[in-house]
């Protein structure tokens, strides 16, 4: 032992571990003085705790990182750096492609086409589901795909020490949470890097054999840093990157919430009209409906083109969330996001 060095016994740490994903530091602090009775002089201090989370956090992600390598060894043994190339993993993973239909596909497609069918009647051409790629791009069936949903949560860097008439600590601190969820089980991965992150989930998929005849299904809020990520290390196979519809929803909503004028009925009733055409996918219907508004229905044009100028920036990623609904299918990031919550 070093000089003054402290033992912790394991339960120690592990309440301070548990503690610390759901308390701030200087709570957590307080708590752990008081169940251990530690008075005045004797107590533990923010700092140390703080410093002791940390330290364990980071031997985390080294070991996580090392586990990531270790896969990365076993299916590439001539790989040399930490990350297998594009090229090694497309020469690897050439059959990673769509898995051919089934008898138990072609029964889906007849069935969906069925509910397109349902779906459509009564309904004006612009609200019904046409879009031949859209319809295309969606699974047959969940069995052979895996859905992956990507988000980053910021939060403020807790300062070590407040005192009286301190500035507040400006620094974020950013997480990443990725949701697996494959033939019925389901996993979650975590970094503190977006890049180091997928390093991880790309391992976890070889380890896992969740890449050869499998669709990949990225699930995310639209973030440019998170789409950058996932093409960068997913360039050697097909995927599908998804914005899910509540977040398409909620920011349409917030971008025409400044645009319109009108009385609060009018302007839900607008923005109604919106989401409707953008359910089934039909994106150019949703941008000719706000080039088409009458002026007396725009309070700010700035905040209109934005919202068109959104949709246009975002079409590759939206789908027929309509017809994802009715099979039953994947239609949000919400996963990943409430283990933002559990983390």
């Amino acid at each position: 032992m070093k000089p003054r060095e402290i033992l912790r016994s394991n339960q120690f740490t592990e309440t301070t571990m548990i503690l610390s994903t759901c308390l701030s530091f200087r709570d957590m602090t307080m708590l752990l003085n008081r169940c251990y009775h530690r008075d005045a002089g004797d107590e533990l201090k923010v700092m140390t705790q703080s410093d002791l989370v940390g330290r364990y956090g980071a031997m985390i992600q080294t070991e996580v990182s090392e586990l990531a390598t270790k896969a990365f060894k076993d299916e590439f043994p001539d790989m040399t750096g930490t990350t297998p190339t594009q090229q090694q993993l497309a020469e690897r993973f050439t059959a990673a492609t769509r898995p051919a239909a089934s008898a138990e596909d072609e029964a889906a497609r007849d069935q969906r086409a069925w509910l397109i069918s349902r779906y459509n009647e009564g309904k004006e051409p612009p609200l019904q589901i046409t879009r031949r790629d859209l319809i295309d791009k969606v699974e047959a069936s969940e069995w052979n795909s895996v859905y992956i949903c990507v988000d980053e949560v910021g939060v403020r860097h807790q300062k070590d020490q407040r005192k009286d008439g301190g500035h507040k600590d400006g620094k974020i601190v950013e997480n990443t949470v990725i949701h697996v969820a494959a033939r019925g089980s389901s996993y979650v991965l975590t970094g503190t890097d977006m890049k180091e992150a997928m390093r991880t989930l790309l391992a976890f998929l070889i380890r896992n054999d969740l890449i050869e005849g499998r669709s990949l299904y990225f699930f995310t809020d639209g973030a440019q840093n998170i789409r950058r990520n996932i093409e960068d290390m997913f360039a050697f196979t097909q995927h599908t990157i998804i914005l899910d519809w509540f977040h398409l929803d909620k920011r349409m909503n917030e971008l025409l919430s400044m645009a319109l004028k009108g009385s609060k009925e009018t302007k839900r009733r607008l923005k109604n009209d919106v989401s409707a055409l953008l359910w089934p996918g039909n994106v150019d219907g949703a941008i000719a409906y706000l080039k088409a508004l009458p002026a007396f229905r725009v309070r700010s044009q700035e905040k209109l083109e934005d919202a068109i100028t959104y949709l246009e920036r975002k079409r590759p990623y939206i789908a027929c969330s309509a017809l994802r609904s009715l099979t039953g299918l994947r239609n949000s990031s919400n996963s990943a996001e409430k283990a933002d919550d559990l983390l």
